[in-house]
């Protein structure tokens, strides 16, 4: 089952899915997807909210959000 983070701004609201989790070469990664799109985020990161704060800051440099 596919975990689903929320992340509101005055906006819109996101919903972020997490795609796949591994670790590769001792490193954590996450594969986060904006539900409802195709836009896919692959991150490294300890957890999942280090990832999605990852991603949210990777949002706001792209201008997807402010």
């Amino acid at each position: 089952m596919k975990e689903v983070k929320k992340y509101s701004n005055i906006e819109k609201d996101l919903e972020l899915e997490v795609i796949e989790e591994y670790v590769i070469d001792g490193i954590h990664r996450f594969k986060l997807r904006i539900k409802g799109s195709n836009i896919i985020f692959n991150v490294s990161a300890e957890d999942l909210e280090e990832a999605v704060k990852k991603v949210i800051n990777m949002m706001k440099s792209l201008k997807l959000i402010q």
